[in-house]
């Protein structure tokens, strides 16, 4: 909650800082830097190489943080606070350098998201974009670190854009439907890809046996 307290903050302050920021038109013209003109020509083509493959480390870089035993302490932190500084680990310090991580990670796919659309401006930094990203999280699934968090923004981003086009009213569409994912799976939709799994290394099982 103190995160979006900060955003609204930073927000009030762009919006107002038009010498800096240009109030509401925000910055434009932004290119992808030529000297990073590696894989093609063309803008566009070399933009989407370059986020694949920053996407791609990204996501390696998380997977080997989440199986380290930095990542072991982190979840113990968060099923037992108490037991973890009982045993002499500084919580404190582990939840502020996750923090961190996650601070820099969304850096990372804010710039990516600005030289994709060449333009900046207030309206990034409002309540509505901090909860997309919290709702594709909680969509795909809390637990669930990296699949959970790309199945929800992919599912959260296809329903925008979609029902964008028909009607008006696809915010409410998008909200009923997230409370439905919610009340009927609390996992998140992570939860049916896991039972899909199970079900089919069972029958693998059952044909070896």
């Amino acid at each position: 909650m103190l995160t979006l307290v900060f955003s609204q903050l930073v927000y009030s302050l762009a919006l107002q800082w038009t010498s800096m920021t240009n109030g509401t038109t925000g910055l434009l013209g932004i290119r992808f830097p030529d000297a990073m003109e590696v894989f093609s020509s063309n803008t566009k083509v070399n933009h989407y190489y370059w986020t694949l493959v920053i996407f791609g480390l990204t996501i390696l870089l998380i997977y080997l943080l989440i199986h380290s035993s930095y990542g072991l302490k982190l979840k113990g932190v968060k099923d037992s606070e108490s037991r973890m500084a009982a045993l002499g680990y500084r919580t404190g310090l582990l939840k502020w350098s996750a923090f961190m991580i996650s601070s820099f990670v969304s850096s990372v796919a804010g710039v990516l998201f600005v030289y994709n659309t060449g333009m900046i401006n207030p309206e990034i930094m409002t309540l509505n974009s901090s909860n997309q990203a919290l709702i594709s999280s909680i969509l795909g699934g809390v637990n669930s670190v990296l699949a959970g968090s790309i199945i929800g923004t992919v599912i959260n981003r296809t329903l925008e854009l979609t029902l964008g086009g028909l009607t008006r009213r696809y915010a409410t569409i998008v909200g009923v439907l997230f409370l439905a994912i919610i009340l009927a799976m609390p996992e998140g939709l992570i939860s049916i890809v896991k039972r899909l799994l199970y079900k089919n290394m069972g029958k693998g099982g059952k044909r070896d046996e």
